[in-house]
């Protein structure tokens, strides 16, 4: 019985733990936030800066690395690029 109970409160603690990393957004930041700050600077938008605009975040924050990436190699600034998928 007290096994029972023991292994319920790990399982309820594992679930409190896991849920919002689970189920974390970023910060309700969008596609279409990334693609507005690259608009913004002038950027002709198509299909590859929404491509790249689309990367998704990593858990723990911070701009894509992907979306980065690829935002540089079709020539948008490191700068430009890096605060553009911050927002995406």
């Amino acid at each position: 019985m007290k096994r029972k109970r023991v292994v319920s409160a790990v399982a309820v603690m594992v679930a409190a733990g896991v849920a919002p990393l689970v189920t974390a957004t970023s910060a309700s930041a969008t596609q279409s936030d990334c693609i507005s700050v690259l608009a913004q600077r002038h950027y002709t938008i198509g299909s590859k800066v929404r491509a790249a605009c689309n990367q998704s975040h990593l858990p723990i924050g911070g701009p894509s690395p992907l979306c980065t990436i690829a935002l540089i190699a079709i020539g948008v600034k490191d700068g430009d690029a890096y605060d553009a998928c911050a927002r995406a």
